[in-house]
């Protein structure tokens, strides 16, 4: 382990506020426009998150505007078909996770 940094292995609550500041910082300077930051609900978060395992985001982003466009809610994507679904996901790969959805 190193003697000190991010692996320092007692850290304190004041290092701990610290590192949280530093983060919450870099990430107020980097962090992207993602359409589900904009309007943030559970369900379009969840969304992203399943469709960006082994996706790439610009590949990704599309298809979430398109599953928000067709299945607006969760109810609405529990009530489409598998056809529907699988269809929708088309171009992310992966497809067991359209048919866990």
């Amino acid at each position: 382990m190193s003697k000190g940094g991010f692996l320092q292995k007692n850290w304190c609550q004041t290092d701990a506020e610290r590192a949280r500041r530093s983060l919450a910082t870099w990430y107020d300077s980097h962090a992207r426009d993602l359409p589900w930051r904009l309007t943030p609900s559970i369900y379009g978060t969840w969304l992203s998150e399943i469709m960006l395992q082994q996706t790439r985001v610009d590949t990704g982003i599309p298809k979430w505007h398109l599953f928000q466009e067709l299945f607006p809610t969760v109810e609405d994507l529990a009530r489409a078909s598998e056809t529907e679904v699988m269809k929708a996901w088309e171009g992310l790969g992966y497809y067991r996770r359209a048919r866990l959805l």
